[in-house]
């Protein structure tokens, strides 16, 4: 399981960002639009991810910290 992100903003969209590590890889996580808004293009950034795992899709789900992870796991 993908646990935890640092990298770089790559691209905002409405519902989520694309997140680019320093090894070049860019990931799509889906956030709240609230969670979308704080961040710019450019931004160094680390979060907490849950990769939800289903028969037609991968998603990947970010947060700023546990407390939020935890309370989405719920």
């Amino acid at each position: 399981m993908i646990a935890l992100l640092s990298g770089s903003i790559f691209e905002n969209n409405k519902d989520s960002i694309v997140l680019e590590t320093s090894g070049g890889v860019g990931y799509l996580v889906r956030m709240t639009a609230l969670r979308v808004g704080q961040y710019r293009e450019g931004q160094e950034i680390k979060i907490y991810t849950y990769l939800k795992v289903s028969d037609s899709a991968l998603d990947l789900y970010g947060f700023q910290n546990l407390e939020e992870k935890d309370f989405f796991e719920l």
